[in-house]
């Protein structure tokens, strides 16, 4: 199937940036529980 077969939604890019912002800030809460952790080990 070539690409220019494929249909996207309308709402494709909006739908994705929202994703990568979804994705972005769990990265950035996984960072900071796991930050949290370690300094309480020492």
């Amino acid at each position: 199937m070539a690409s220019a077969d494929l249909a996207l939604p309308n709402d494709y890019r909006q739908t994705l940036e929202a994703l990568k912002q979804r994705v972005h800030q769990a990265q950035l809460q996984a960072r900071r529980t796991i930050n949290t952790e370690l300094i309480q080990l020492y």
